[in-house]
């Protein structure tokens, strides 16, 4: 009989095999600066010191097919941008955050919109998703029909694992309460860029019964990614599986690693849809991509 510990470390061995066997190439394309749909200032944080909780984290929706999000016919030509913050988390700090509304949803006043959370990259802040062009790509696919009227969250964020507490006993909750949300996993997902990639991927797979899709956008790996992820996504009951999105340029300095967390998912049999187009590990990349990734975390919502 193997032991446990030789087997994970077999399991392990093969992931970083696959550092060996990538390789990066070609360049990028120049960046498409957006309008912001209203000038906002920068959210601000103040350090995060609670350890993770699960007192105030919203229950798992009882079973059933929940009710389709409907695009209500709508005569504005964009959405908004709101700065908004939390005061009174579970760690005592105030988090700022932005919070995309799509167009008519004052006029409409009935509809219920599917949310996604987009988390920044490491020494960035939310206003990277914003300068991205994040605000006008939502605008004309919505507007086109391409994708349905949803909302987007983003949260400024340490990367601890403090701010689990925070998004679960605080945020989520908040958004539910004061937005016109579908509150049910399969109407939740969340992504980011760059190390918020790992961050997310952290959040969908310690809380797979509150997510249904995750999007990891050039992942950064931190130091000891390789056998926490491998752990979260052991423990990722299969039926609760989201659907992951991956995506990196094939000129990617990181590349690599990027591809060795791919390998634990292929040791664990766990899907995912991979993307590696041309291109480098910048905002130009991501803003070229932006399209991409909000028809992907719309798929299900119509």
């Amino acid at each position: 009989m193997n032991h446990p510990a030789r087997f994970f470390g077999r399991r392990l061995f093969l992931a970083a095999c696959c550092l060996w066997l990538a390789s990066c190439a070609i360049a990028g394309r120049p960046l498409k600066r957006a309008r912001m749909a209203t000038a906002v200032p920068s959210p601000t944080i103040t350090p995060l010191t609670a350890p993770f909780r699960s007192t105030g984290i919203l229950p798992s929706p009882p079973d059933g097919t929940p009710a389709p999000v409907s695009t209500p016919v709508c005569s504005e030509d964009g959405g908004t941008v709101k700065p908004e913050s939390l005061s009174n988390t579970v760690s005592g700090q105030t988090l700022g955050y932005f919070i995309y509304l799509p167009p008519c949803y004052e006029s409409d006043g009935q509809t219920r919109y599917p949310v996604l959370f987009l988390f920044h990259g490491l020494g960035r802040t939310p206003e990277q998703w914003l300068d991205l062009g994040l605000v006008n790509e939502a605008d004309r696919l919505i507007l086109s029909g391409q994708i349905p009227s949803l909302m987007i969250v983003l949260p400024y964020i340490t990367g601890e694992d403090s701010d689990d507490a925070v998004m679960l006993g605080d945020m989520l909750p908040a958004i539910d309460k004061e937005y016109r949300t579908q509150t049910d996993r399969n109407h939740r997902a969340v992504g980011g860029i760059s190390r918020g990639a790992e961050w997310a991927l952290r959040l969908a797979l310690r809380r797979a019964d509150l997510f249904g899709a995750v999007g990891l956008h050039s992942l950064s790996p931190s130091q000891n990614a390789t056998v926490d992820i491998y752990q979260w996504a052991e423990a990722v009951p299969a039926n609760m599986w989201p659907r992951v999105y991956f995506d990196a340029g094939y000129s990617d300095p990181q590349l690599p690693q990027m591809l060795a967390i791919l390998q634990l998912f292929d040791i664990l049999k766990r899907p995912y849809e991979k993307h590696i187009p041309p291109g480098d590990h910048s905002d130009e990349y991501w803003s070229e991509h932006l399209g991409d990734y909000l028809q992907w975390y719309s798929e299900g919502w119509r």
